[in-house]
């Protein structure tokens, strides 16, 4: 038997193999105006929920979007939320009137109805499991459309 372990531990160099402890997030976007500007994806842990630059991934791309899906990579097992926005005018960043409210599109994971304030971390809850992707579809909305 002892010779067996061996044997088995050398075919695998020395380690162990060992489950993969990262999953993915795959996102279907649904823009209001799917052919302008870029998607902006942030994913949050409750910690920091929301805060800005404090994203544990993200990412962009230009719009319109292969089959409107994305995917984020590398994510840790765990609970999340995903943010999105799309830059319409190519600015970099997400446009707000005199009164702070977003004048370009905006929506996140679950699809709270988030009108008259943002939701909370509860309300847009993704669990990501490792080694496995899990599939989201968020419909973004101008401001007056929630």
């Amino acid at each position: 038997m002892p010779a067996l372990l061996i044997l088995l531990l050398c075919s695998f160099g020395g380690q162990v193999p060992m489950a993969p402890s990262t999953g993915s997030i795959r996102i279907k976007a649904q823009c209001p105006e799917p052919n302008a500007g870029t998607l902006y994806i942030a994913v949050f842990r409750q910690e920091r929920f929301l805060e800005d630059g404090q994203e544990i991934s993200g990412r962009s791309a230009r719009l319109p979007l292969a089959d409107n899906g994305l995917n984020v990579e590398g994510i840790p097992a765990g609970a999340y939320s995903v943010a999105l926005f799309q830059d319409i005018n190519g600015n970099g960043k997400m446009d707000k009137n005199y009164l702070g409210i977003p004048t370009e599109p905006y929506g996140f994971s679950n699809n709270p109805k988030v009108k008259w304030q943002s939701p909370t971390f509860v309300e847009t809850v993704v669990e990501v499991e490792a080694g496995a992707e899990k599939e989201i579809e968020v419909w973004l909305k101008y401001w007056k459309d929630f």
